[in-house]
């Protein structure tokens, strides 16, 4: 999976998120809301290795959800509309925590706060 920024913040970050799994691609423009909730949701997961990061688009029909319960790992759930709500592809992926503070820097290095 990737979130790749694609052009000047606006409402959100416009990004594209692309996720390969299995015999399965798809591509989405979304506007991100990364807001201070989120980064700071991440710094806490980070020190304590606890919690939840919701990664919302202002539509309300994609989102990336990672949490920690404490045991040294990550759960990324990534939730895709079709945008008509009928389609919906829901991806969900184990990490190591060991991924989590090159996740925050690459957040911080593409889609930095004003």
């Amino acid at each position: 999976m990737r979130l790749i920024p694609i052009g000047a913040p606006k409402l959100g970050f416009p990004a594209r998120i692309e996720i390969e799994c299995g015999p399965f691609a798809v591509a989405v423009e979304i506007e991100a809301r990364l807001d201070q909730h989120f980064r700071q949701s991440l710094a806490r997961m980070q020190e304590t290795m606890k919690g939840e990061a919701r990664l919302m688009a202002w539509d309300d029909e994609h989102s990336l959800v990672l949490t920690a319960q404490g045991r040294g790992d990550l759960k990324l759930v990534a939730n895709i509309s079709d945008g008509s709500r009928r389609g919906r592809l829901t991806v969900e992926m184990r990490l190591d925590q060991s991924y989590l503070p090159g996740i925050i820097r690459n957040i911080e290095r593409c889609f930095p706060q004003g």
